[in-house]
């Protein structure tokens, strides 16, 4: 097995570039598909946008324990629109990463995430979760997430379900609606899925 080295040079298949581009290698943040980060992860990113391409065999047991972690995570499954299931899976495909069908559950976990970071927003999100309509929310259900949370995310997603006087399935949908417009929950997702935030072009 070779073992990477942090400065180490390398070619790296960048999806957001799409293609084959020059990278670096360093230790960082890798983030599991629930967006669980796994630390100390040798990771190859592009040099031309930043976006990490590449896991190193050697960090392969660091992320096979955090996987065994997240096997102790409570499931919860919801149903949702199709429309909100496309909203969430094209705002994955415009971010250039992550799995798209899995959109739900990944936004649910960067509302949560971003909530849990910042606690004193719940109870006004509570508030909005209370007071959202759209059409995104009439719709049949017909499309099943599965959310794998842990102790602390379970128990916010219940506080909120609580504040609001909602279902935790209804939480969730309506969370999938506010998402669209709120900077911390866009911040989150881009960190979950290891993605940097495009730099303002020069005027």
């Amino acid at each position: 097995m070779q073992i990477r080295t942090p400065g180490q040079k390398t070619k790296v298949a960048c999806e957001h570039c799409k293609k084959l581009q020059p990278g670096t290698w360093n230790y960082g943040t890798f983030h599991l598909s629930d967006g669980t980060p796994v630390e100390e992860v040798m990771l190859a990113s592009c040099d031309v946008c930043g976006n990490p391409c590449s896991l190193a065999t050697q960090s392969a047991w660091r992320v096979k324990e955090a996987s065994e972690r997240t096997r102790k995570k409570k499931r919860t499954s919801v149903m949702v629109t199709l429309p909100l299931q496309d909203l969430t899976a094209s705002r994955l495909l415009a971010l250039g990463a992550g799995e798209p069908k899995r959109g739900p559950e990944l936004v649910t976990m960067a509302v949560l995430r971003s909530l849990l970071a910042a606690p004193k927003r719940v109870d006004s999100f509570a508030r909005r979760l209370r007071k959202v309509s759209s059409p995104l929310l009439e719709e049949p259900r017909r499309a099943k997430m599965n959310l794998y949370l842990t102790e602390d995310l379970a128990q916010l997603l219940a506080r909120l379900a609580d504040k609001s006087e909602l279902q935790k399935s209804e939480v969730v949908r309506r969370s999938l609606v506010l998402a669209q417009e709120d900077p911390k929950i866009e911040g989150e997702l881009l960190k979950m899925l290891g993605v940097r935030r495009p730099a303002a072009k020069p005027d």
